[in-house]
């Protein structure tokens, strides 16, 4: 499909690569079903997800993130922009005016470690994945 992904984000010097996952997973969803890409809040999650297990520019996780947005809607980032830092969360019943409201997300699961089953559910949806990133992997700079 076209006109489903938005352009490329940058977290800067935080560590919410799973914000980011989460939500450029969620907004391809999205726009292939209703036609209408959104740009959701990474720094919603980053700011009131904590109570789920994550812990802001310290590191998260993305089924803590889709908890919590299915418990509490999402606001769009035009509403919520991303400060790349760990602030106050915003009042939640002030919010999601122009995001999903609660119950607009309504499942996701884990998927098995096998290439299979990557590759059937990439087939059906987008996937939101992450990789453990070391200190080698961020310097490196060499071929594929």
């Amino acid at each position: 499909d076209k006109n489903v992904l938005n352009p490329i984000k940058n977290q800067g010097n935080c560590g919410s690569c799973w914000a980011f996952s989460a939500t450029g997973a969620l907004e391809a969803q999205y726009a292939i079903a209703t036609g209408k890409l959104l740009s959701f809040s990474e720094q919603e999650l980053v700011d009131c997800s904590w109570g789920y297990g994550d812990i802001g520019c310290g590191g998260g996780n993305m089924v803590h993130a889709y908890q919590y947005m299915q418990d509490h809607g999402i606001d769009q980032e035009s509403t919520y922009p991303y400060k790349a830092g760990n602030n106050k969360c915003q009042d939640p019943l002030a919010k999601k005016a122009d995001g999903l409201p609660i119950g607009e997300v309504n499942g996701f699961y884990m998927l098995p470690r096998t290439d299979a089953a990557l590759m059937k559910a990439l087939v059906a949806a987008p996937v939101s994945i992450a990789m453990y990133a070391d200190t080698a992997f961020q310097l490196y700079t060499g071929g594929v």
